[in-house]
């Protein structure tokens, strides 16, 4: 813990996010102090990993035996099920309404950027749009913002835009855009960002490429091994009955760049986003970070276990 509080990609991209999302209130934050770590007991340890054992499970099998053969002899170790799983808790991520600045002082000469926003719940009929989203503005050579902010201007060291998919069908999808870049370019780089999130590009070429790209990630994605067992889980945890590659893989040719363009509208321009910002605090102007939002400069505390 104490080697993560020096770690620059784990202070933005997992500290920094998981205050951004959840405040103080979150599974990163709800786990042991270090008094907590060293008081405590491994007899206590022991009891709870012989406990899993009287909750109940599904077997996988994967390897050469028949199932049958197998299976008669796993089964062996089933025993009445005493336990029963407790409930889970549920963490709040709040919408994103109104404009926030999160700044974190870090010794680096370089300061980076992430554009945080959540979305709208878990959305099966707008994957397509994702997938197709993620390769136009997403982080390869000829993406939109690294084209843009990058080759076009010279503004960043790397830039991307992606919107994730939910784990889990009581979730979430959420906006990032990335861009890390020199101090004294800070704000021609998070202008041209916030551009590019108010204001979609129109490159034909490039979204063919793009449509192209995402079409032949699916083509060459195939699951083996355990893999397979791991991908249906995912799925069917997401709410679908089948391999949802294929709805699609057939649906992303019907999207011309006009239909992103609509969805990027309706879903993404004019938005509200959080600012995440980690950088050096004598290099960078304050005055402009304090003008994109709701200011707050985070301290250890706020974002670590004691």
């Amino acid at each position: 813990r104490e080697d993560q509080k020096m770690n620059k990609d784990h202070i933005l991209r997992t500290a920094m996010m998981n205050y951004a999302l959840y405040g103080r209130d979150s599974a990163y934050l709800n786990s042991y102090d270090k008094k907590e770590l060293l008081a405590f007991d491994p007899k206590k340890l022991a009891k709870l990993t012989k406990d899993l054992l009287k909750l109940p499970f599904n077997f996988y099998y994967y390897g050469q035996q028949s199932s049958s053969d197998t299976f008669a002899d796993l089964l062996k170790l089933n025993r009445p099920v005493s336990k029963k799983y407790p409930k889970a808790k549920k963490y709040k991520v709040a919408d994103t309404k109104e404009n926030r600045v999160l700044f974190f002082p870090y010794e680096q000469k370089q300061v980076e950027i992430i554009m945080l926003r959540k979305q709208y719940p878990l959305n099966r009929d707008l994957s397509p749009y994702h997938h197709l989203f993620n390769q136009y503005f997403g982080a390869g050579l000829s993406s939109i913002v690294f084209q843009e902010i990058r080759e076009a201007q010279a503004l960043a060291y790397s830039a991307y835009a992606w919107i994730s998919t939910p784990n889990f069908t009581d979730e979430a999808h959420y906006l990032q855009a990335y861009i890390g870049t020199q101090t004294d370019k800070l704000k021609e780089a998070t202008n041209s960002l916030m551009r590019l999130m108010h204001e979609m590009p129109h490159a034909q070429e490039q979204f063919e490429a793009s449509r192209l790209s995402a079409m032949k990630n699916i083509e060459n994605d195939r699951k083996s091994n355990q893999e397979i067992f791991w991908f249906r889980q995912s799925f069917l945890d997401r709410g679908y009955k089948s391999d949802p590659r294929k709805g699609i893989y057939e649906k992303l040719p019907t999207i011309g760049l006009e239909d992103l363009d609509g969805f990027f509208k309706e879903h993404i321009s004019g938005k509200a986003f959080t600012f995440l910002v980690l950088g050096r605090k004598e290099d960078i102007d304050m005055k402009l970070l304090k003008s994109l939002g709701k200011f707050q400069q985070l301290k250890p505390k706020d974002i670590f276990i004691g």
